[in-house]
């Protein structure tokens, strides 16, 4: 978590962040770290999404990628690439 919080940090109005946060799955990341700034993209596979999305909001700065991370067409879908572009991997 201190990684992220350190990567916001660099986050402005002029240079804005976005982040892929991969196999989401229930995690609550962007919850815990937005910073009013960052877009954030949660990738996970279509079944899991679809539960996600009944216990969790979406936000408007994040976007639901309902791909494998084995597919590579999910990066099409980041719209708010930047300079500053953080993956998330957790295990």
């Amino acid at each position: 978590m201190r990684t992220i919080t350190e990567y916001l940090e660099r986050c402005t109005l002029t240079n804005f962040c976005s982040s892929a946060d991969v196999s989401t799955g229930f995690d609550a990341t962007f919850y815990r770290v937005d910073n009013g700034l960052i877009y954030w993209y949660d990738l996970d596979l279509p079944p899991v999404i679809e539960v996600r999305k009944q216990l969790l909001p979406e936000p408007d700065r994040v976007t639901i990628v309902t791909k494998s991370i084995l597919d590579p067409i999910w990066c099409t879908d980041i719209k708010h690439a930047c300079l500053l572009f953080a993956v998330v991997f957790k295990g």
